[in-house]
């Protein structure tokens, strides 16, 4: 199915009177640390299976419903393996830990984990070799399976040790395996160059979002909730542009604020234009990752962390007005 496959919609009159709101979603988000794109084990130059996912993800969206892509700098605590004990193994349980070394600091920490996903399925007899960056891992010595630390944490860790991700830029692109992966993105090094990288690792964001227009016409009693790729009433690059320019006003990031109130304008322009032309009264974003990984547990100078960001972006009295809203929110009270 294309996008735009229920244009027809759009230009109904009952369709284009009514008022209506926007509520954004994640369709999928994933996770990279940048050390394994910027600075990979295997010399320079981004790697090719990077690469080539996101470029099979572009053409995935792209064969579709067509979408932009927002992609985002953030940080967390430096975590590296202890090479010379990476597991704790019990003597009288399956329990395992993994032992790490977190920030500048390097305090240490055992973290609880789970090596299924791994392969592993009896911990006490498995063979580890470690690098600071690296666990590779074998249940017979013979099939070995290789993973830098924080894939390893997001896929085994089953206990939360309260770290969260700080979010420094928000961007759009329709290319993800290129100017996301460019170390020359100014994003990219006012980041690393403004916290550094002795406390600090630093990740990248991609995720694809979906957007849903709900409304409902008092005088008809017609009531609806449709997904904008499918009426394309807003295209794809303004669409990719709100969501960009809500997120960036939402997390109010310092290395943003050269161009923040440039954003800011734009973001209230488009959100003008959608009220006059769309009646599109509000955008609700609701930034909610599926599963509970706290590397999607973000925050920002202005927001507290979280592992679900939801806010309303509108006008009110012809200025722009981010509007938190509960954590806790049961979205669908938003369609009532």
């Amino acid at each position: 199915m294309q996008r735009g496959s229920f244009n027809f919609m759009a230009s109904h009159e009952i369709y284009a009177s009514a008022p209506k709101n926007w509520y954004v979603s994640p369709v999928q988000c994933d996770c990279f640390w940048l050390d394994m794109i910027v600075n990979p084990p295997q010399g320079s130059g981004v790697p090719d299976p990077i690469k080539g996912y996101f470029q099979d993800l572009k053409k995935r969206v792209e064969e579709s419903l067509e979408k932009r892509f927002i992609y985002m700098y953030g940080s967390r605590k430096k975590i590296r393996l202890d090479t010379k004990r990476p597991l704790s193994k019990s003597l009288f349980s399956r329990d395992i830990a993994v032992n790490v070394f977190v920030g500048v600091e390097r305090r240490r920490q055992r973290i609880r984990c789970d090596l299924t996903p791994l392969g592993i399925v009896d911990p006490k007899t498995c063979k580890v070799h470690a690098t600071d960056k690296f666990l590779t891992i074998s249940q017979d010595g013979e099939r070995w399976v290789s993973t830098s630390i924080h894939d390893f944490l997001q896929m085994c860790a089953i206990e939360d040790i309260g770290l969260s991700t700080d979010i420094h830029y928000v961007g759009l692109t329709k290319n993800p395996h290129e100017r996301p992966l460019n170390r020359q993105h100014r994003g990219y090094s006012d980041m690393v160059y403004g916290i550094g990288s002795d406390d600090n690792d630093f990740f990248l964001f991609v995720t694809v979002f979906k957007v849903m227009t709900s409304g409902a016409h008092s005088a008809s009693g017609f009531n609806f909730f449709v997904s904008n790729s499918m009426t394309d009433e807003v295209a794809v690059q303004p669409e990719g542009h709100l969501i960009e320019g809500a997120l960036i006003a939402y997390f109010d990031s310092p290395y943003q604020d050269e161009q923040g109130a440039g954003e800011r304008a734009k973001l209230e322009a488009q959100l003008r234009r959608a009220k006059l032309e769309r009646s599109i009264e509000s955008v609700v974003i609701d930034f909610d990752v599926e599963g509970d990984s706290p590397y999607y547990r973000l925050r920002s100078r202005a927001r507290s962390a979280a592992n679900r960001h939801v806010f309303r972006c509108c006008l009110v009295d012809d200025k722009l007005c981010i509007e938190p809203l509960p954590e806790s929110l049961d979205a669908t009270t938003l369609f009532r």
